[in-house]
């Protein structure tokens, strides 16, 4: 094992630790604070509503860096539409969906992009070459079927097409399905009289 893949173990190790430390401060703070006592849809509502500007930060942060380690993008986009309604909620999703595409490519990019492209076979490096100089159609495409998979971001990361055709395609074709999502989602809400 070289001394940069050990690297890369200890830093990852790292991350999983502080991350599930994170968590567990958020459920000890939860089950102490007493939120739990009013976790019903109008007081979680009433409540991240009262935050202003900071719950809709927190809303976008969370979805931003935990969308990315797959965590479905419908418990986020559903949480929005019972906050903010579906078109503010929709809204954000979007945006929250911009910042997880970011933040997962982004990663991909500057973590396993040289190790990837180095090991590469030859049958998709033509693949590769077409997304780096006609790849918004296959972004939208791509999007249009897989919609927020990380793992669809993490292989436009690794490949050769730009942050901007990807940020452009991913802003496009995230659309029609959040669309459709939202709107099942506020039916949802409806027929369950949320």
């Amino acid at each position: 094992m070289s001394d940069g893949s050990l690297l890369l173990g200890r830093s990852a190790l790292i991350f999983r630790v502080s991350l599930v430390g994170c968590v567990l401060a958020v459920l000890v703070w939860v089950c102490s604070s007493g939120v739990l006592a009013n976790l019903d849809v109008e007081g979680v509502r009433a409540a991240i509503q009262g935050l202003g500007g900071w719950g809709i930060a927190g809303f976008l942060f969370a979805l931003s860096v935990f969308q990315p380690m797959h965590i479905s993008i419908y418990l986020f986009m559903g949480a929005a539409v019972l906050v903010w309604g579906p078109w503010w909620g929709g809204l954000l999703t979007w945006i929250g969906s911009m910042g997880s595409a970011a933040t997962t490519f982004g990663f991909a990019r500057y973590v396993a992009r040289d190790q990837v492209q180095a090991r590469l076979p030859d049958r998709f490096r033509a693949m590769d070459a077409r997304l780096e100089h006609g790849g918004l159609k296959a972004v939208i495409l791509l999007r249009l079927v897989f919609f927020t998979t990380p793992a669809l971001q993490l292989m436009f990361g690794v490949s050769r097409v730009d942050f901007r055709t990807y940020m452009v395609g991913t802003a496009i074709g995230l659309v029609p399905m959040l669309v459709l999502s939202v709107a099942v989602g506020n039916g949802l809400k409806a027929w369950l009289g949320w």
